[in-house]
């Protein structure tokens, strides 16, 4: 009836970053820029997330949320923790998971195992593409990952993703989280539809192969019913996630 959903990652040591670093995924600017024409990486960071799951009926409810991490540039949170009278119910409507076994680290370029996660969370959540609101992306600003990343978004969404749904990556702000980057996402996703707004890229200059994607890069209000959020691991993980409120 109640869960607690939590991950935590804490990552500066030697082995870790060396381990990074080898593999080349970390930023030479020091900046983590998703879809930015300059991207060359990410920052790995610390933190940690948890949700509580509540049954409510039929329905899944996150009933609450908290996350803390060591804030590169702080995001503000709107007030999530005062009056819970004025929230608004978040339902977790649908989930899909894959796995994509192509390579240790690095995801098959069509994105198919991405789109095949996506299209398992919208058949739980019984929506079209066209309901979500928000495409709130892994997007680490490693030139693979976002390439491969929008390359499944494609496949999904097509002209309604390319014209109309709002995308945003809160990574050039948080920082890489690792393990926690899930746990974490998911609450400022929770925040989004408590405060009916969209965080924005940390995206100086949006890549010309990106040019058909709404990717935000300012903080802006919106009418948020959907978000779909996506995270991936190393091993070829993926998982899709769909939370949302009735507004």
């Amino acid at each position: 009836d109640v869960m607690l959903c939590a991950a935590a990652e804490a990552s500066h040591i030697p082995v870790m970053e060396a381990a990074f670093k080898s593999l080349g995924v970390f930023s030479r600017r020091g900046l983590c820029t998703p879809f930015d024409r300059d991207r060359d990486g990410f920052i790995m960071n610390e933190g940690a997330g948890l949700c509580v799951l509540q049954r409510q009926g039929h329905r899944v409810v996150v009933s609450n949320w908290e996350s803390i991490y060591l804030p590169l540039t702080q995001i503000t949170t709107e007030g999530q923790r005062n009056d819970r009278s004025r929230y608004r119910t978040i339902f977790v409507k649908g989930w899909g998971m894959t796995c994509d076994g192509s390579h240790a680290v690095h995801f098959d370029e069509s994105g198919s195992a991405i789109a095949a996660a996506v299209e398992k969370a919208l058949k739980m959540a019984t929506l079209e593409p066209g309901d979500i609101d928000l495409v709130y992306v892994h997007g680490t600003g490693t030139v693979a990952n976002d390439r491969i990343e929008a390359q499944a978004l494609r496949q999904v969404f097509g002209q309604c993703l390319l014209s109309n749904i709002p995308m945003t990556s809160t990574k050039g702000t948080t920082g890489h989280l690792l393990g926690a980057a899930g746990a974490v996402e998911i609450t400022l996703a929770c925040h989004m539809l408590q405060g009916q707004f969209v965080y924005p890229t940390a995206c100086l200059q949006k890549a010309p192969e990106f040019a058909d994607l709404n990717i935000k890069m300012l903080h802006t209000s919106a009418v948020l019913r959907n978000i779909l959020k996506l995270n991936y691991g190393f091993g070829g993980q993926i998982g899709a996630l769909i939370l949302g409120c009735d507004n």
